[in-house]
């Protein structure tokens, strides 16, 4: 019985890999915009909690945001830098003790963060990150302990306040520094922010430093334009980069 031989060159081989990761760099070097309809829809179908009316608590509802960044993701020797979609959809949800945010940057990247609404202000309780290319994504959810003050109410331009916390597994610190006052024009209409910027330094399964600068409207409790440098090493190494702003204070829904 005679038996066939198949001999694949190793240029062959070579020639298959580099079309591989052709493709993969092609598929992950863009992320497709979430839907402002479907955030919506997603919200309209959920069963949400009524609170009245409240200083610090922003209005429940679907607000569209205007973007401009990009994002890195590396690993080992491969990595990919892509632009974020110039628009996305923010869910405000209100909860028992605050509110939550869910800001879909693309459809390969979510970050939600739940605030507790009590006191000096609106304090981070739990975040959660997804991001991923291709379709394969990593989910972070992670408790804050103690609950991080990132919104104070009353506050005024000078006012400092740091901090050691647990963010899940990583140790965080925490310094902000309200800046200045300032106006942003949303929709056609000025509105009077103060600046906070917070700077984090993170150790842990990731690591690295993390500036941000809310200009929050105190009045409405949206923060109306956010800005963010965040540079973190781990099991898959991420630089983000955005400046975001509200196309409207009116939520769509």
């Amino acid at each position: 019985m005679s038996r066939r031989v198949i001999v694949i060159s190793v240029g062959a081989v070579v020639a298959v890999l580099v079309g591989l990761v052709a493709v993969f760099f092609f598929l992950a070097s863009s992320s497709s915009a979430s839907s402002i309809a479907g955030a919506a829809e997603d919200l309209s179908s959920e069963e949400r909690v009524a609170r009245d009316p409240e200083p610090g608590l922003p209005a429940q509802g679907v607000y569209e945001l205007v973007v401009t960044g990009s994002e890195t993701l590396s690993r080992g020797p491969i990595s990919v830098k892509r632009d974020l979609p110039d628009r996305a959809p923010m869910i405000v949800r209100h909860t028992d003790i605050g509110y939550e945010t869910e800001i879909r940057y693309s459809s390969d990247h979510v970050e939600w963060v739940r605030y507790r609404l009590a006191g000096p202000g609106a304090s981070a309780t739990w975040a959660q990150t997804k991001v991923g290319a291709t379709g394969v994504s990593t989910t972070r959810p992670r408790e804050w302990s103690p609950p991080p003050l990132r919104l104070p109410m009353d506050v005024a331009v000078g006012d400092t306040w740091e901090g050691d916390y647990k963010s899940g597994d990583l140790a965080v610190r925490i310094e902000s520094e309200a800046l200045r006052e300032d106006t942003v024009t949303v929709g056609g209409q000025s509105v009077d922010v103060i600046v906070i910027e917070s700077t984090q330094t993170v150790e842990g399964e990731y690591s690295g430093s993390r500036r941000e600068q809310f200009f929050y409207s105190t009045e409405s409790g949206l923060v109306v334009r956010y800005v963010i440098e965040s540079d973190l090493d781990g099991p898959v190494d991420l630089r983000f980069d955005a400046d975001q702003a509200l196309a409207s204070l009116e939520p769509l829904l």
